[in-house]
């Protein structure tokens, strides 16, 4: 750093205190020392221009005391720092300068003095209509510009201002920048008097892209550096803006639409605790943010990109969106209650994998439905069914059983064919009761039967005595002679001969037995689904799922309800 250029006109043993303008802040020690022309009367009343060496004096800093320092390496033994830290201000800004017992070569800077006009991005980047891009939104803005701009008496708020490219690019793409909640805000020292936006803001990197200026105290220096910056990170305590108030309260019983009253335009149906804008927002230089909304009572954590955020909200809502994935591990339990329902869907595949068990369990009822539906089972398959057991089936059912198919029925089996019915065996052994009245001495029945490999239609003949079969026999035709099967077994009682019992058909699915899509299925900002813009549209009533089919998303894009801007005043 340069070395100072002093006067012989000192006053000693005072305490001087002096309003400066910095011309150089490139500190080769790192601790953030400026170099400071200081303008001051001498004893002869003319005005004298100083360049003096600062230092800078934090609100708070500090270290482990030097006497503790121990001979190891080791983290113990050395000192630790701590405190608050500036970056120190850019070439132009005004900075007050203490000097102990008026010892120049003591300075200090201890604060800064903005320029009369320049504090409106100061310090959340709050947006306006006084913007030169769109004036029918609130956008956010940098500065006014001095050399091309007359105030002729105007406010400097009401000054027209540039928009910051890709601050409003970023806002645009999440999908916030007519999101006067969640996107721009009006978080600015110039709002109203006495401000009550409390917060700081970072200058943001250079753009090494952008113009340059001259740099360094000394006039017409050669050094070229960069003159824009990009903006910068922000951190905002707001107590709210108290021109425009909620008409009535975002949660609780109670809660309503997003509706605000402009109290200095003369509309006293506003609720006067709930002023607009009052939160607590922590935002990056790209958009992201962590928000604590007081006026919409919510929670607003998102990335920049607007590719994913979460919203809790004062009526017991957690929102999620993600364009990609969402990822959830844990080396022990993954616990799921819902004090209602569940509901989930997929667009392609749910796909479930347990490494041991599987277990499923519905106190009441359990339907699934699919096109094709596909059971593997590498070993046993059991079922159980305490109650009834129906089976419907609309077109073809096949059983394939490569080893033993066994059917064990305690009391009656009833089956009924309406056409044919085939059964091929080596040898055929077969029990049933036959429930109907003998109408003679005989019972024929008609049997498609494989001998051979060449298929036949064989008369089964039965003689009947006192309702128990005497003899059976195929007959090839009505008086031939008969082939006794000494290996077949039959016997009935009761009924009508050519009757069979008429198998009780399972219902088919009705649409209660659907799985339901669910209604609530937050989404890429501008989301129309946010909770604060009507909580009465979204009471668990309206967001229970009932959907037996995908619903169809509105492609028509969601316009964020408007507010007024509370810089054009009434």
């Amino acid at each position: 750093m340069a070395q100072d250029r002093r006067t012989n006109d000192r006053t000693s043993n005072t305490v001087g205190v002096y309003l400066g303008k910095v011309v150089n802040h490139l500190d080769t020690t790192f601790m953030g020392g400026l170099q400071v022309e200081i303008l001051r009367r001498t004893r002869t009343g003319s005005l004298q221009g100083e360049t003096v060496n600062c230092k800078y004096a934090s609100p708070f800093a500090g270290q482990t005391p030097y006497a503790g320092l121990g001979y190891g390496s080791d983290y113990a033994s050395t000192q630790k720092s701590y405190g608050f830290w500036a970056v120190p201000p850019d070439i132009g800004t005004q900075v007050i300068v203490l000097m102990p017992e008026g010892d120049f070569s003591q300075a200090f800077w201890v604060g800064c003095v903005a320029d009369v006009g320049m504090n409106f991005s100061v310090p959340g980047n709050a947006g306006t209509t006084y913007n030169d891009t769109d004036p029918s939104k609130a956008l956010p803005v940098a500065e006014y510009n001095k050399r091309t701009t007359e105030l002729r008496g105007k406010d400097a708020t009401q000054a027209l201002k540039p928009v910051p490219p890709e601050r409003f690019k970023r806002l645009d793409e999440a999908g916030l920048a007519s999101d006067h909640v969640r996107g721009t805000n009006t978080s600015s020292a110039r709002r109203e008097s006495p401000s009550t936006v409390f917060g700081i803001s970072t200058p943001g990197p250079l753009d090494l892209n952008g113009p340059k200026h001259a740099y360094g105290p000394t006039p017409g220096s050669s050094i070229q550096r960069p003159f824009s910056r990009l903006g910068g990170h922000s951190f905002i305590m707001d107590d709210g803006d108290l021109t425009l108030q909620r008409k009535a309260a975002a949660g609780g019983d109670d809660g309503d639409k997003l509706e605000y009253a402009n109290f200095e335009k003369g509309d006293k149906s506003g609720k006067k605790d709930i002023p607009a804008n009052e939160m607590i927002k922590l935002q990056t230089r790209t958009g992201h943010q962590i928000m604590m909304n007081c006026s919409e009572d919510l929670i607003y954590i998102a990335h920049g990109s607007g590719k994913s955020w979460i919203e809790m909200t004062s009526n017991g809502k957690i929102d999620i969106y993600s364009e990609d994935s969402i990822s959830v591990n844990s080396d022990n339990d993954l616990n799921f209650n819902a004090g209602r329902n569940i509901n989930m869907s997929a667009v392609e595949n749910i796909n479930i994998i347990s490494d041991k068990n599987t277990a499923i369990h519905s106190i009441e009822n359990t339907s699934m439905q699919a096109k094709n539906f596909n059971q593997f089972v590498e070993e046993d398959f059991n079922l159980r069914v305490d109650g009834e057991s129906n089976v419907y089936v609309k077109g073809d059912h096949n059983l394939v059983v490569k080893d033993n198919y066994y059917i064990s029925v305690d009391s009656n089996m009833e089956t009924k064919v309406d056409l044919n019915s085939v059964i091929q065996a080596n040898t055929i052994k077969e029990r049933a009761m036959v429930d109907h009245t003998i109408g003679s001495n005989n019972l024929y029945l008609d049997v498609n039967v494989e001998i051979n490999g060449e298929a036949k239609i064989k008369k089964l003949k039965a003689g009947i005595i006192n309702n128990t079969v005497a003899g059976l026999a195929w007959q090839d035709k009505p008086g031939s002679d008969n082939q006794i099967l000494s290996d077949f077994s039959f016997s009935y009682s009761g009924g009508s001969p050519g009757q069979a019992a008429t198998a009780k058909e399972a219902n088919e699915f009705e649409d209660g037995d659907k799985a339901l899509y669910p209604k609530r299925i937050p989404l890429h900002e501008p989301w129309k689904g946010h909770e604060n813009l009507d909580p009465k549209s979204f009471i668990p009533d309206e967001t229970l799922a009932g959907e037996s089919e995908r619903p169809e998303e509105d492609e028509a894009e969601f316009q964020f309800p408007p507010i007024d801007d509370t810089f054009k005043k009434a």
